[in-house]
């Protein structure tokens, strides 16, 4: 085995063999794998949720949570199972249809099959109506942090898994006008999660006929655009359900102006998921791993000791790594997320004069403080000092140099693929001279900083880091929409995977014969949402439907969609 080989091999197992632009979704599957987010399950759709994502997912709850605090939603559990699915067939059509069902207990069948609750709402609403009853009881705002699943024909990790956690709220009103506020209320709580956040900028606007939740008044949504490959993914929504459900489920309260008559309550739905992780990765990650907001990212600073093994001697080995010690935890105490990357695998216990290494393929070593009189115990046996021991010492020498070079390599491209903001390299040279170099994973530059105030100008670059992240973001998602008002443009641009933003009737039959005329030209493309913030000098246009006659009542966004 040589040192040229075990880097290929690293490099094989670590990084990325696909291109972004080249392959998107094989990339992506690829990224959230090797970046440590996700691992296969024995089962195809689910996927194990690994420590890293679910950092990143603690984060948004946290955040959220706070927000919804201010409000005053308050948090609470639901059951997996989810009965009166039977109400909500004819507005979940699609839904119902990739529901999983529970059928048997054991062996026996059971006699009605409970479905698995691919949405909480058959929970909620089939006991709303036991907790308003009064108009002191509203408005009535409920917030579910929960996992569903969904028959999903051909799942994406965090995009649209076949189980999935998200977040639900429900909220309840005695009047249409409060429930509207609401709607508009939370949305702009998602809009600044995805601003503040994951420094994501994104396009709120209202669905389409076709698009919104049925059965309900009318449905917003926050749209996130991957500009590069002319993706819309739908971040987060926000839905007026109106009176419908509340009718369907008897959800009312006693009228106080007249007593005895009954008035239905209006009700708002509101939902975020993991998909936002699956947004993250594909805004920002590129042909060399993730690229993590500094808020956002579970570690902000790592540390990695360099020069180990050019130290003349253990002594300075282990002043090196006591020093890299409490440069760490003086980070961490000024409130900075950092963590040494020093392997188990490469220093076990660090004492004065003493430094243990293993390998999984090589027997312990002890070095004691000269490296040139080593004392070998191999599987508990005592080698004397002869050519044996001579033998085994040149061997382990060769793979001991063959397993660091790997090792460095494994550092530098583990920690580029998860996306760590900045990553510290420290050596002796650099605690004398005061002077700390850093890789920017944002910037792919290198920089230094002085060690004097080193967790001062930390914070400062990651601040200007997760601003600069939203500008060039946000300067790239202006750039990709464009202005289209011609079919036979919108169909060449659209099978280029362009972004557009046409005149539109917003009628359904339209919008179904525009999706119809896309299909059968092989474009999967659709209509996003209806962006609030419309073009101000091209009304009385055309409806871009070459078919349609209808006035124009807005301009909509038009692009691919992979949920």
């Amino acid at each position: 085995m040589s040192a040229k080989f075990g880097a290929r091999l690293l490099n094989e197992n670590l990084s990325l063999n696909v291109s972004k632009n080249v392959d998107f979704l094989g990339w992506y599957k690829q990224l959230v794998t090797k970046s440590e987010l996700i691992d296969d399950y024995n089962l195809p759709g689910f996927y194990i949720l690994r420590p890293w994502a679910f950092s990143i997912w603690e984060s948004v709850q946290k955040y959220m949570g706070e927000r919804f605090q201010e409000i005053g939603v308050k948090n609470i559990s639901l059951p997996l199972f989810a009965p009166f699915m039977d109400k909500l067939e004819e507005r979940y059509e699609d839904l119902f249809l990739n529901t999983y069902f529970l059928t048997h207990a054991g062996k026996d069948p059971i006699k009605h099959s409970i479905a698995i609750r691919p949405t909480s709402e058959s929970l909620v609403y089939s006991d709303f109506g036991r907790w308003c009853r009064s108009w002191r009881d509203l408005p009535f705002r409920i917030n579910h942090w929960s996992n569903a699943l969904r028959c999903i024909e051909n799942p994406i990790p965090f995009i649209s898994s076949r189980e999935f956690l998200l977040q639900e709220g429900y909220s309840g009103f005695a009047n249409r006008e409060e429930s509207i506020d609401e709607v508009y209320k939370m949305l702009d709580i998602y809009n600044n999660i995805y601003s503040d956040l994951f420094a994501i900028p994104v396009l709120k606007g209202r669905r389409s006929e076709k698009g919104k939740l049925k059965g309900s008044d009318f449905s917003t949504s926050i749209q996130i655009i991957e500009p590069n490959n002319g993706i819309g993914i739908q971040a987060a929504s926000s839905t007026n359900l109106g009176q419908n459900f509340s009718k369907k489920f008897s959800i009312y309260f006693d009228n106080p102006k007249n007593p005895g008559e009954k008035e239905y309550i209006w009700l708002t739905r509101y939902t975020l998921s993991i998909r936002s992780i699956g947004a993250l990765v594909m805004t920002f990650g590129d042909d060399f791993g993730l690229i993590l907001p500094p808020k956002l990212a579970p570690i902000q600073v790592v540390i990695i000791p360099v020069g180990l093994d050019n130290c003349r001697n253990e002594k300075d080995k282990f002043n090196l790594i006591k020093n890299i010690k409490l440069i760490n935890e003086k980070l961490k105490e000024s409130g900075l997320r950092a963590e040494m990357d020093i392997r188990k695998e490469i220093i076990l216990d660090l004492r004065p004069n003493q430094n243990f290494v293993q390998t999984s393929n090589l027997p312990w070593i002890l070095l004691d403080d000269h490296f040139s009189n080593p004392v070998f115990s191999i599987r508990g046996e005592r080698l004397s000092d002869t050519i044996k021991s001579l033998f085994y010492y040149c061997t382990i020498k060769i793979f001991f140099f063959i397993f660091m070079f790997q090792m460095k390599t494994n550092l530098t491209i583990g920690r580029f693929l998860k996306g760590v903001p900045i990553q510290l390299e420290i050596g002796l040279e650099n605690l004398i001279s005061r002077q700390i170099p850093l890789n920017v994973r944002f910037y792919n530059e290198k920089c230094i900083l002085c060690l004097d105030n080193l967790a001062g100008e930390l914070k400062v670059l990651l601040k200007k880091i997760q601003s600069d992240m939203l500008k060039i973001k946000t300067k790239e998602l202006n750039n990709c929409i464009e202005m289209c008002l011609d079919w036979e443009l919108f169909i060449s641009k659209l099978e280029r995977y362009s972004i557009l933003l046409s005149p539109f009737c917003g009628h359904l039959k339209c919008e179904e014969s525009i999706e119809s005329m896309l299909n059968s030209k092989g474009i999967n493309s659709k209509l996003l949402n209806i962006p609030f913030e419309q073009p101000k000098d091209y009304f009385g246009k055309k409806c871009i439907n070459p078919k349609c006659k209808e006035k124009v009542e807005f301009f909509a966004l038009f692009g691919q969609s992979i949920c």
